[in-house]
Order: structure tokens, then C-alpha cells, then sequence
């Protein structure tokens, strides 16, 4: 979902570097909590980690997904999303039934460009 939303919401000809963000993210946030259990690790010893200590890492990162799920309630959904939903809607039969009508009379968009690629390979 994230990679989707950056990917939609990024200025045109920026769609790469936005998209990289959630991939650069989620090894920041590996990153992070390494840098976490180190620190807490640190400051209240090994006997104290192992018996409570590890647990306050995980009570920090209750307070991170709040604050994470607040930013996405608030954030406003993308141009192309909002095209999609407020754009022509679909027939009663829907996209399934109108594919399947394609594919039974073999008008099926790109077929000979397929078969011609699947051809030329050997």
C-alpha cells in the first residue's frame, strides 16, 4: 500500500525516487531498532535487559505505529486513486464478464503481438 501511495502521489518524473522511499524505509526502520535494543541494552545492563528490559523497544514502537496511523488518516488519498473512484463507472456485468467476452470472440488486445513474441523465442 505504501509503495503504491508514494509511487501515485509522486510529481511527475519523480516516481522512482518516491517509490524508493518505501524500500529505503523499511531498512531505516530495521536500522533503528537494532539502534534501539543496542541502547536499551546498554543503559540497563544485561541482566536487567534479559529479565524486562527487552520489552520497552516493542512499548516504543506501540507509540511509532500510533503515530503512524495517525499521519494515514490524515493523508490525503492519491490524484490517480481519486480518478478511478470518481471516473465512469463500471457496467453491471463488470470488468471480469467484459474480459471474458473478449476472450471468447479472440479480441483480445496485444494477442498477436504476444504470440509473435512467444514465436520468437526459441
Amino acid at each position: 500500500g505504501a509503495l503504491v501511495y508514494l509511487v501515485e502521489s509522486a510529481p511527475p518524473g519523480h516516481e522512482h525516487l518516491f517509490g524508493s522511499l518505501a524500500f529505503a524505509s523499511g531498512n531505516a526502520g530495521t536500522m533503528l531498532g537494532g539502534v534501539a535494543v543496542a541502547f536499551v541494552q546498554t543503559r540497563a545492563g544485561q541482566d536487567a535487559f534479559a529479565g524486562h528490559g527487552w520489552r520497552y523497544p516493542f512499548l516504543l514502537s506501540a507509540f511509532l505505529g500510533w503515530g503512524g496511523y495517525y499521519v494515514q488518516s490524515y493523508a490525503e488519498e492519491s490524484p490517480e486513486y481519486l480518478a478511478v473512484v470518481e471516473g465512469p463507472q463500471q457496467t453491471e456485468d463488470g470488468p471480469r464478464r467484459s474480459q471474458l467476452e473478449l476472450q471468447r470472440t479472440g479480441e483480445i488486445p496485444g494477442r498477436d503481438e504476444a504470440v509473435d513474441a512467444v514465436g520468437a523465442v526459441k
